[in-house]
């Protein structure tokens, strides 16, 4: 490790055992004192290692590390150890010194919008590391006087707490009094969801020590990496947490971020930002997964359970659940969908894992492999439909709704497009069919407390113009039925042995108590209907 004296300005290298040492946590500017730098001119006037060599030494430490100074980046071997091992040497230093050159002296930390708490510092990837790994860190501001300091002592516990609130990182995490395996795969990633890398491949590196795993580094492979270090954890970990990305998102085509993929992996910390209160647990009877990453994709044992509403869809059991269902008798589940070609092998689509009824699976473990292909290519196909839902003389929830945010269930998976798109889509989709049941659940809990949540059943029927890829609508039957909280639109269907008509109570028009649901389909233009399912007074 080569360490800068505090005193000399020089470097020193140790192999073997190294001297107590202080280490800087910082962001990167425009001006920098490079190792290349000091090589060729020597130290060079810096207030940044100033004042972190400084600082060492009225803590009566004689040397610093800075990765700023003390890597030589034109070594690929020397850079691969530096990532490597950073968060070993941030967890071994005697103090860590985070310097805010954004934040100004005697400014106010406390509010929510304060400089403090906007600081670039708790926006960068390398940072969050920094912040974990010692067991002190002391926080300084431009001028290098002292803000806060995050430490096992009960005097910085106030501070540590506004760490806890500003980072939503674990309070216990920062105090180390609970170790990282304490904590999901997915709920550590969700600690990154809002940093950002200069780099794209470092949104990975960064995150190495975090997940106690080692892997070469490629710049160039870009997103790429991020998908190498959920493989790396997979090789050591058994936490299916890290399959539980876009947890608690809709099931529809949003925003377009995952409308043109299949994959398996996240494409980054940013999937797994609701993800904070997830936690690794094994459900009674169900032993941890096997996994073996293979030319066909991830082989994995999984408790599983296939759809009546769809064939081709299947839900995998995973072995994670938000913390304030831990134990309940709902699971998280994986949707998936089968491939036309093999049996064996599934696709996860764009929908996110969904709340289930546990009593859907049989704790019957089946081998599997899921399809690890990002991009892999869908066939859109224009509907002929689309849906919006909307609040009519309601004062609560006045105009459109967000439907999006409270879908939680949608059959078949492949026709969310419908919503509001009107596009449908598949890896595999064969329209040799002229009907389509679509069934969705609509969450009412968080807007409406006496409101029960509803199902729509929505009977399609088409003509099917393959080389054009469009659907042109024929006839649209719809009902809607109340759903009992606590209960899934799945089991309602399983315990119906797969016949909707008999599921639930279907009305053409549905009595919400305080107003009224009713369907009104707008078939003025042949080629598209429109669908408007509106709840007024």
């Amino acid at each position: 490790m080569r360490l800068l004296n505090a005193q000399t300005k020089q470097f020193e290298e140790f192999f073997d055992e190294t001297p107590p040492y202080a280490i800087l946590s910082h962001t990167w500017g425009s001006n920098e004192l490079t190792f290349k730098q000091m090589e060729q001119s020597g130290y060079t006037p810096s207030r940044k290692i100033d004042g972190c060599c400084e600082q060492a030494l009225k803590d009566d430490l004689m040397y610093v590390w800075a990765d700023t100074c003390c890597i030589d980046k034109s070594s690929s071997a020397e850079l691969s150890e530096a990532i490597n091992s950073m968060y070993a040497w941030y967890a071994a230093s005697d103090m860590c010194y985070a310097y805010l050159s954004d934040v100004p002296h005697r400014i106010e930390i406390e509010k929510e919008d304060s400089g403090f708490s906007k600081s670039r510092w708790f926006t960068r990837g390398w940072t969050l590391q920094e912040l974990i790994a010692p067991r002190d860190v002391a926080f300084y501001d431009e001028s290098w006087k002292l803000i806060g300091r995050k430490s096992s002592f009960t005097k910085d516990e106030h501070f540590t707490k506004l760490l806890s609130r500003v980072t939503r990182i674990n309070f216990w995490v920062l105090k180390h009094r609970r170790s990282l395996d304490h904590f999901s795969v997915a709920q550590r990633m969700s600690w990154a969801a809002c940093r950002t890398t200069t780099r794209v491949e470092d949104v990975a590196y960064s995150l190495l020590g975090l997940f106690g795993v080692n892997m070469p580094l490629l710049y160039g492979e870009g997103p790429r990496a991020f998908v190498r270090l959920q493989e790396e954890i997979l090789k050591n970990s058994d936490d299916e947490s890290i399959f539980a990305w876009d947890f608690d998102s809709s099931p529809l085509l949003e925003g377009g971020r995952h409308t043109f993929m299949c994959q398996l992996f996240a494409s980054s910390p940013a999937d797994f930002a609701s993800c904070m209160d997830l936690k690794a647990c094994i459900p009674a009877g169900v032993r941890p997964s096997h996994y073996t990453l293979t030319n066909k994709g991830l082989h994995i044992e999984a408790d599983v359970w296939t759809s009546p509403l769809d064939s081709s869809l299947v839900f995998a059991r995973l072995n994670c659940a938000p913390h304030d269902r831990e134990g309940s008798r709902m699971s998280l589940a994986l949707p998936l969908l089968r491939s036309k070609d093999n049996d064996m092998l599934f696709f996860r689509p764009w929908g996110p894992p969904a709340l289930v009824s546990s009593n859907l699976f049989s704790d019957t473990l089946a081998h599997i492999y899921l399809h690890r292909s990002i991009n892999h290519p869908l066939v859109f196909f224009e509907s002929g439909l689309g849906i919006e839902l909307s609040f009519k003389q309601d004062c609560r929830q006045p105009g459109r709704y967000n439907l999006a945010q409270k879908i939680k269930e949608f059959y078949p998976v492949t026709w969310s497009g419908l919503m509001p798109r009107g596009f449908v889509s598949h890896p595999q989709l064969n329209v040799d069919f002229e009907h389509q049941n679509i069934l969705f659940s609509i969450d009412t809990e968080e807007n409406w407390k006496n409101r029960p949540n509803y199902v729509v059943w929505l009977e399609y029927r088409y003509t099917a113009l393959p080389p054009e890829q469009r659907l042109v609508p024929k006839k649209l039957k719809c009902r809607a039925s109340l759903l009992h909280r606590g209960n899934s639109l799945a089991e309602a269907i399983m315990q119906s042995r797969g016949a909707i008509e008999a599921a639930l109570d279907w009305q053409e028009a549905l009595d919400l108590g305080d107003s009224k649901l009713s369907f009104r389909v707008d078939n003025s233009y042949k080629r598209t209907w429109e669908l408007h399912i509106e709840v007024a007074k």
